[in-house]
């Protein structure tokens, strides 16, 4: 058995081995995970914040602008936005037991979370500009459908169901 002196005292060359091998992994892992983030990670987190609180303070300022020109148009506006008519028509869910101003905060969030996602992950896996739009597109896309399922299905077990007038 051969033995190594250590700062510990004795250890053999086999716990040495182990060691090494542990931190060679624990390299490698990283360099994986680096090469995936190309840049800085903290660029890319700075990014999502960023585009993150923009597009949430943005879109909903657009819905209370249009809330605002819908009272002063005085027509008869159902004043419901695509999202929640999509969400009533695929979910049965009644309209009247949701808060528009809630819901457009709600819906805000949601979008503001897909579309940053969406930047952040077209901008780490390619540079090329027609790829990142495809991507974007088919991303955009997928996360609308699976984020929108997820909300209309919790809104089902929260009690927003018609069926349960």
């Amino acid at each position: 058995m051969n033995l190594h002196f250590d700062v510990k005292g004795l250890v053999s060359i086999k716990t040495i081995e182990k060691k090494l091998r542990w931190y060679h992994e624990q390299f490698v892992l990283w360099k994986i995970c680096s090469f995936y983030f190309e840049g800085d990670l903290m660029e890319n987190v700075v990014l999502f914040i960023f585009s993150f609180v923009f597009i949430f303070l943005g879109r909903l300022t657009i819905y209370l602008i249009s809330r605002l020109r819908k009272k002063k148009m005085k027509k008869d506006h159902s004043g419901i936005s695509v999202e929640l008519k999509y969400l009533i028509t695929k979910f049965n869910i009644s309209k009247e037991k949701i808060d528009k101003t809630s819901f457009a905060a709600l819906i805000s969030f949601l979008d503001a979370i897909i579309i940053s996602m969406t930047l952040i992950i077209t901008t780490i896996i390619t540079d090329n500009m027609v790829l990142e739009f495809v991507l974007g597109l088919i991303l955009v896309i997928g996360f609308i459908y699976v984020v929108y399922e997820i909300l209309g299905k919790i809104l089902i077990k929260k009690g927003f169901s018609k069926d349960e007038l």
